[in-house]
């Protein structure tokens, strides 16, 4: 089986501070970030509230309590000045484990997990043959 999920997150420099579970439904989401690349970028202090607002009010994503108290322990109530937005896309595949031991016995797992890779990269437009070696 295999599916598309949203996986927002924000950032201070290479620290994940949390993620903001996704509304949109995946081909949605991938296309707002499609049309608003200009948004991915570092968000000051002060322009992070409207921002994350913005982002409610296109229903992109869910801040809940969790999230609320998540943003204001590791951000808020922090000395950091900027704020990374993290859109990703993720591509989840998944096998049962004698399924994927018979596929290995056989010499058939690596084929269909790059299989797996190439399709996810077709999803933004780029040949999965130029990042996987065979």
């Amino acid at each position: 089986m295999q599916r598309l999920i949203g996986n927002f997150h924000v950032s201070f420099v290479t620290n994940n501070l949390t993620w903001l579970p996704v509304k949109a439904k995946p081909i949605d989401y991938l296309n707002y970030w499609k049309n608003n690349q200009s948004q991915i970028r570092q968000q000051s202090r002060e322009n992070v509230p409207a921002y994350l607002e913005k982002l409610l009010n296109d229903n992109i994503i869910k801040i809940g309590k969790y999230e609320r108290e998540a943003l204001d322990k590791r951000f808020y109530t922090s000395k950091m000045q900027t704020l990374n937005r993290v859109p990703e896309l993720g591509m989840l595949f998944e096998i049962k484990s004698d399924e994927a031991e018979k596929l290995e016995k056989d010499g058939l797992l690596i084929s269909l997990l790059m299989d797996k890779i190439k399709d996810g990269l077709s999803l933004i437009g780029k040949n999965g043959k130029a990042f996987l070696k065979r």
